[in-house]
């Protein structure tokens, strides 16, 4: 195996998706200049790792099967932009219940990990990146687009496993695909 592009997520269903597509069909209507996330690629990001040797992949998923925190449900709700109305550069789907608990998983994960060299987070807040802003052009088109979904309940699921997914930059867009899972405790 060589050195891949790599980040800790979690998975969400189909049809939750599905009712993202909703928001992302919103905001492409909105004329804003917006890079959305394709269907098959929504999740919740819990760390990015950048480029990962094969020697520590075997690491990192020792880190994420030492996870203690038991399955649990998690709500997928509203949306929003980092870092700020102001300057959108993100936009997101955000978690509802069980964010607490997607916080401690990941407080977990970024400490165990930060024990292998990797970087610690100043913030995390869980969520679903739906769009990154390429440019300032439409964005009160874009919070118009968005406002309709600020307290949008998507569906819920259950957390019950943390994926070690690849990133393959390619000209039309990233590809990800699974490296291995972990799955939490009943």
């Amino acid at each position: 195996m060589e050195i891949v592009r790599a980040f800790l997520a979690l998975e969400i269903p189909d049809e939750i998706k599905e009712k993202i597509m909703e928001v992302e069909a919103s905001v492409g209507r909105s004329g804003a200049d917006v890079k959305l996330v394709e269907k098959e690629n929504l999740h919740v990001t819990m760390k990015f790792l950048g480029d990962v040797a094969p020697d520590t992949i075997e690491k990192v998923v020792g880190v994420m099967e030492s996870v203690k925190e038991s399955r649990f449900p998690m709500e997928v709700r509203g949306t929003g932009v980092f870092p700020n109305p102001r300057i959108p550069r993100v936009v997101w789907v955000g978690v509802g219940k069980g964010g607490d608990r997607v916080v401690a998983v990941f407080r977990h994960l970024d400490t165990e990990i930060a024990k292998l060299g990797f970087r610690t987070e100043r913030d995390f807040t869980p969520h679903i990146t739906i769009g990154r802003v390429r440019s300032p052009a439409g964005r009160d088109e874009l919070l118009r687009a968005l406002d309709g979904f600020k307290e949008k309940p998507f569906g819920a699921t259950v957390v019950d496993r943390i994926v070690l997914k690849r990133s393959q930059l390619t000209s039309s867009g990233p590809i990800y695909s699974s490296i291995r899972e972990a799955e939490l405790p009943p």
